[in-house]
């Protein structure tokens, strides 16, 4: 929710190829679409992928795809123009597959999208990433809660691949 959201708000993706790593029910995808994005909502699980095409029907999204892709085993061939990780740093084992496609995937010159909601596990990928040379953007997406009066904050990374 926090990343199509924040798309809503402060991205503009127009004409931009965009995967959706481990989608889930692809909202973040969804969100990327409504920004004019051309998304494939990517995940292993033939369900998740079975929901996320009836959101995006639902939705008004007839020209999103799919595509069944086990991140951690698969190889994704090419580059894309953004990828979005709506929530991947749940433990430590992921960053690295996470390092691995924004150097294998990620266009040059483009920006991949990584939501986090501030698990402590996250701290020692941060740390990762200031080694790097990517040029990273930190925002926070504020996301209410439906139970209550509460909110929370999720980070929000744009993380850019210099040309």
């Amino acid at each position: 929710r926090a990343m199509a959201a924040y798309f809503g708000h402060c991205v503009r993706m127009r004409s931009v190829d965009a995967i959706d790593v481990a989608c889930g029910l692809g909202t973040a995808g969804l969100g990327a679409a409504a920004k004019g994005a051309r998304v494939r909502l990517a995940d292993r699980d033939e369900e998740a992928l079975r929901v996320a095409r009836y959101n995006a029907l639902q939705n008004g999204f007839p020209h999103v795809e799919t595509l069944q892709f086990d991140w951690m085993e698969d190889r994704l061939p090419g580059h894309a123009g953004s990828l979005i990780f709506p929530d991947v740093l749940y433990r430590q084992e992921n960053f690295e597959h996470v390092f691995r496609m924004l150097q294998d995937n990620l266009t040059p010159g483009r920006t991949a999208f990584l939501a986090e909601p501030g698990r402590p596990v996250a701290t020692e990928f941060f740390d990762e990433l200031r080694k790097t040379d990517y040029r990273v953007r930190l925002d926070m997406e504020r996301v209410e809660d439906v139970d209550s009066d509460n909110y929370y904050l999720v980070s929000i990374l744009r993380i850019k691949k210099e040309d």
